[in-house]
């Protein structure tokens, strides 16, 4: 009798697992893009490097801890709860940003590469920090 190389119940989770982290992931970026006052699609459509930059750094620093929750907690409900956490940390972090530099959509929308930059920086570093609360 022959052993699968995957036991099909390991195929099982992970299927589970992906569809949940990849439905919250197209749930985060579907708040994320009606969140902020540009449209990242159109601009990034234009070549406007500022949006691409400051949506990438959002989705790596929302996808981080997410990854960690599937990795360490096996539970796909879990997993949607700490998304919906990390999409709001997310959402927080642009806050910040926004009250910080007062005039950062104008900017974006501008193409402003160096603001895009800070921002996506801002949310990658603030999704690996929570990525390392969660790894308990």
């Amino acid at each position: 009798m022959s052993e699968s190389i995957v036991p099909l119940h390991n195929l099982l989770a992970f299927a589970a697992h992906f569809a949940a982290a990849g439905a919250c992931f197209a749930a985060f970026l579907w708040a994320y893009i009606r969140f902020t006052p540009w449209d990242d699609l159109d601009l990034i459509r234009k070549g406007d490097t500022a949006a691409a930059v400051s949506l990438a750094g959002a989705m790596i620093g929302f996808a981080i801890p997410v990854a960690i929750v599937v990795a360490s907690s096996h539970e796909v409900l879990e997993t949607a709860a700490w998304s919906a956490i990390a999409l709001a940390v997310q959402m927080a972090v642009y806050c910040a940003v926004r009250l910080a530099m007062r005039n950062l959509a104008a900017q974006i929308v501008g193409g402003n590469a160096a603001e895009g930059v800070f921002l996506g920086a801002i949310s990658v570093a603030v999704g690996i920090l929570e990525a390392g609360c969660l790894w308990g």
